[in-house]
């Protein structure tokens, strides 16, 4: 019931459907056939800001110790961008942008962190064995999400607040075990859609940039997992 809900309420004909796509083809797709889903994210036909999280994380995977994030493209794109005007390019959705730069990277290398830890549960997720290896990790990501909530400015009124899919983790351990399935899309697995017969990463694209850093530098196997969104 709990899925047919949130299915209902992003207008889609049907249950979203669980993949394991190719991450190269995924990342490529996202990055040059963005334009439909975030026009306001796009930079000479680029999603300027995949490319942008993808060097971020190859930079910090390969020099930890050395890595500043002030130096990074991100976190400069982020600081120039945050206009109150939503006139220019920005990361984020149509109706808020990503308002404190430092604290989003920060997030950015605390998710870096968690996934490291946990790569051998992701190397092995599947179709059959997703719901019990989300469940063995679960712990870890409502401590992560309680701990690194973004700030986000909304278009509507410019003010600063709490993103909020975070502020949901603010509830107790075992409420969010009950309702586990249901984070399972969007939140926990990331969710795409089908623009022009090719499928483009909707939400999740910190952890698509990511995980293709993580493939190319040999640590993550090929295979995604992406909840595919059937549009009206």
């Amino acid at each position: 019931m709990l899925v047919k809900n949130f299915v209902r309420k992003l207008g889609l004909k049907r249950r979203p459907k669980l993949l394991f796509v190719d991450i190269c083809e995924l990342y490529s797709n996202t990055l040059y056939r963005s334009g439909e889903i975030r026009p306001w994210a796009i930079e000479n036909g680029k999603y300027i800001g995949l490319e942008l999280k993808y060097n971020f994380a190859s930079c910090y995977l390969k020099s930890k110790d050395e890595f500043n994030y002030h130096q990074s493209e991100y976190f400069q794109f982020i600081k120039k961008y945050n206009s109150d005007n939503f006139k220019s390019i920005y990361e984020g959705n149509s109706s808020w942008a990503y308002a404190n730069a430092d604290n989003l990277c920060n997030r950015y290398v605390a998710m870096i962190n968690l996934f490291l830890k946990h790569i051998s549960v992701y190397n092995a997720l599947n179709k059959k064995n997703i719901y019990s290896l989300y469940k063995s990790i679960y712990n870890d990501i409502i401590d992560f999400e309680k701990s690194n909530q973004v700030e986000i400015r909304y278009i509507e009124d410019k003010r600063l607040t709490v993103r909020k899919e975070s502020e949901q983790y603010n509830k107790s351990k075992a409420l969010l075990k009950k309702t586990f399935k249901k984070r399972l899309i969007g939140h926990l697995v990331p969710t795409g859609v089908f623009v022009d017969g090719n499928i483009v990463c909707c939400n999740g694209t910190h952890r698509l940039a990511l995980f293709r850093a993580l493939h190319d530098m040999g640590m993550y196997a090929n295979l995604f997992p992406i909840y595919l969104l059937r549009r009206k």
